[in-house]
């Protein structure tokens, strides 16, 4: 008997969206959209196209739409190159559609005629449409008020000025019109949306979505027969203050490197720091590379819930250390794991750093994770 078909449609195939194979629901038979340019299917495993394939014609357009969305303050809602997606064959075929990181780069008004003639499915992994623009708040309230003065309009999806209460007030609207299903990972994500945005319980679900397993084998112990030090991961744009405070004291501490990659930040960067090796945006395999050559992993953000990388990261026998509040920490059940409120933390962890001990944590977040998937 034919499956049915489901579309996957996403920002990106890169970075955390290494799980984008683990997406996949065995009723479906599964097909993958995403928006920035991506690799060959064969090499990603599983059925992919992408919206924006390399062509300077591509690129010249991104550019003007980028350049319009910055000028006027609205991210991702004059992008008319994901109006390819309604043009595919694909789309008219699959029975159902599920989204991803859409907010930013597909218009609202795009997304709610999808709602109209397909069943749709929206995935939600961040605060955005809580907070009218910014994707990570980073712990400031603003995500919770929605104040309009955010002082801080030169991160992820630069706008030229605040237009925050406008953006609540046309989301709110956007979600009383979308005939779809809100997707959330666990219950406290969920409740913070029913009770900000006056969401219908029956209008969403609980997902678990469980991260493919990485197919490195490498061995915590093999880490540390370099006996160069300790090696630490992290992300630049999760949360950008934080990480700019562990550089910094990074200068003192010559045992630790620190693996960075995501988003270039904004100017703070000491280029004197000799520990500190920059990789910039990574595809999935490139990320799981740097995982397993790293003994830690810093999961800075303040409000990613799915905890995607914390899997990946354990996958790749990269011990994750969280941030005190971290919404991972409620959504995994976790009873025992590694936190950090600043530099002093992460080096007194380096300073009780061996093999054994390393052994002994990775394979108690294993058993978390386990018990949580089961």
């Amino acid at each position: 008997m034919t499956k049915p078909k489901k579309l996957i449609i996403t920002r990106y195939v890169e970075g955390e969206f290494a799980f984008l194979s683990g997406l996949a629901d065995p009723k479906f038979e599964n097909y993958y959209v995403a928006y920035e340019k991506g690799t060959c299917s064969e090499e990603l495993g599983f059925n992919y196209y992408s919206l924006s394939k390399s062509s300077e014609h591509n690129t010249i357009l991104k550019n003007i739409i980028s350049k319009l969305e910055y000028v006027l303050s609205k991210p991702g809602q004059l992008n008319i190159i994901s109006f390819k997606i309604i043009f595919l064959k694909l789309f008219w075929q699959s029975s159902t559609v599920e989204l991803h990181l859409v907010y930013n780069f597909m218009p609202l008004f795009l997304i709610k005629f999808i709602s109209y003639f397909k069943k749709c499915e929206w995935v939600i992994h961040d605060q955005t449409l809580l907070t009218g623009h910014c994707i990570t708040p980073v712990g400031c309230g603003r995500n919770i008020e929605g104040c309009g003065k955010c002082p801080d309009l030169l991160r992820t999806n630069k706008i030229k000025y605040d237009r925050t209460r406008r953006n609540l007030i046309k989301n709110k609207k956007f979600i009383s019109e979308f005939k779809g299903k809100f997707i959330f990972t666990n219950k406290n994500f969920r409740d913070l949306f029913i009770s900000q945005q006056k969401l219908l319980l029956n209008r969403t679900e609980i997902r678990r979505i469980l991260v493919k397993e990485s197919s490195n084998n490498s061995e915590v112990s093999k880490k540390s027969d370099l006996n160069i030090g300790v090696n630490v991961a992290g992300r630049f744009e999760k949360n950008d203050f934080l990480v700019a405070k562990v550089l910094k004291a990074l200068g003192s501490e010559s045992r630790i490197t620190f693996n960075a990659f995501g988003g270039t930040p904004n100017g703070w960067i000491n280029k004197k720091i000799q520990n500190l090796k920059m990789y910039g945006q990574l595809l999935p395999w490139d990320v799981e590379r740097i995982l397993s050559m790293s003994h830690y992993y810093l999961i800075l953000s303040t409000d990613e819930s799915l905890g995607l990388m914390f899997v990946e990261a354990i996958n790749s026998n990269s011990i994750p250390i969280l941030l005190e509040k971290s919404p991972i920490i409620k959504n995994y059940n976790l009873d025992s794991y590694l936190s950090m409120s600043g530099p002093n933390d992460l080096f007194d962890i380096v300073q009780k750093d061996s093999t054994e001990k390393r052994q002994e944590i990775l394979l108690n977040y294993k058993r978390q994770v386990d018990l949580f998937y089961e």
